[in-house]
């Protein structure tokens, strides 16, 4: 379980979610990640078992009509009594769709709904704020929850951002590129089942940069605690935060299920991971613009040359509206709906690793290149105030 203990007041219950913005926002006036995963799996389904995508016809695709059923749920029955039990936490009987899945990395808890926007927006606006306030060395941890951490805190590269201004490149890059692996191993079947099952704390327990920001800075959630059981990797993935007014109790998958769905929102994380990359308020690649007092939203699909992080941003939002694409995406380089739909690719055939890593130094750049052509991480270029 995971908590956060400010409670949400009644008074502050209407605030509209829509104004926070985080990459490419969830807002329904802007779902540019749903967009871009409708375009990729379109993309996806034109292609065949023998044939990785090398284009896409649209690079968002905004209409309905599209089946985003990832892995179909063929478990769920009158029966089933993980889905009954399911339900009574507030769960979906049904597996996540790629829709869904995408905002795992915007939402991780599942606090948006529609009694959940509200406590969304007051956890993003002060909670969060607080938590790094309160925190001497001004940092967030994962003890801080994974909507704050992941957001303000040490895991912003969930969101292809570092952590803090002046952070090495390629500290930043070593995270990101860690997460995709593990994302990858994750939703391609590389992990079993039972890897699956094994405890979060052992996983991560090395010294290495990445594992260290996914574990606190002392033991507690989610490696010991006294009323709640150890975290497991499915754990990570399926954890819902059902009460609209307050995040003390949150519930994690328990079934066979959980196996899936983590395999579903892992999925989505990896997409979502890809395209907030070609957000200007996250990465820079090319050069922002800004006009009547607004930055352009764009994107082009050139080499990165910084990351930025989030804490002390201004006009983050900007970059999250419907984006032009730069006409080198349709020529020399590859567009985040190519790049989701070359990832749906290789989880669905379950390529071996060495080539989605291959594919994803296509995507960020190689461990070299980071090192010796990307600069420093700030607030990014128009996004320092």
């Amino acid at each position: 379980m995971i908590h956060i203990t400010r409670p949400i007041t009644v008074a502050t219950f209407f605030l509209i979610y829509s104004t926070l913005a985080f990459g490419y926002t969830i807002s329904p006036k802007a779902d540019i990640h749903e967009a871009i995963t409708r375009a990729a799996k379109i993309c996806f389904d034109q292609s065949d078992e023998n044939s990785k995508p090398t284009s896409c016809e649209n690079e968002l695709y905004t209409a309905s009509d599209v089946d985003m059923t990832w892995i179909h749920d063929s478990s769920i029955s009158f029966l089933d009594f993980s889905a009954w039990y399911r339900r009574a936490r507030g769960y979906s009987a049904k597996y996540p769709d790629l829709e869904e899945a995408v905002r795992w990395p915007d939402d991780p808890t599942r606090q948006i709904g529609l009694r959940g926007i509200a406590k969304f927006s007051v956890n993003m606006l002060t909670t969060c704020n607080q938590f790094l306030n309160d925190n001497p060395n001004g940092r967030n941890d994962i003890n801080d929850g994974l909507l704050c951490n992941s957001h303000n805190g040490d895991m912003q590269f969930l969101h292809s951002q570092a952590s803090s201004i002046g952070e090495p490149p390629e500290d930043t890059y070593k995270k990101i590129s860690d997460w995709g692996m593990f994302l990858y191993k994750v939703a391609s079947r590389h992990l079993s089942d039972q890897e699956l099952d094994q405890e979060y704390c052992s996983y991560f327990s090395g010294d290495d940069l990445f594992s260290k920001a996914l574990l606190p800075n002392s033991t507690a959630i989610p490696c010991e605690n006294v009323k709640d059981p150890k975290w497991k990797l499915t754990t990570l993935f399926t954890l819902k935060c059902p009460n609209p007014l307050s995040s003390t109790g949150c519930y994690e998958e328990i079934g066979p299920s959980r196996f899936d769905k983590a395999r579903i929102n892992a999925t989505g994380a990896l997409l979502h991971l890809i395209q907030d990359s070609y957000s200007q308020s996250h990465v820079e690649r090319g050069s922002c613009e800004v006009k009547n007092n607004r930055v352009t939203a764009k994107v082009e699909c050139l080499p990165i040359t910084r990351f930025t992080t989030y804490r002390g941003q201004v006009k983050h939002s900007d970059a999250d509206r419907t984006p032009i694409f730069g006409e080198e995406c349709n020529s020399t380089g590859i567009s985040p709906t190519l790049a989701s739909a070359i990832m749906l690719w290789n989880i669905d055939q379950k390529r071996p690793l060495d080539e989605f890593k291959s594919d994803f130094e296509r995507i960020f750049g190689t461990e070299q290149y980071i090192a010796e052509s990307v600069s420093t991480s700030s607030l990014g270029q128009c996004f320092g105030g």
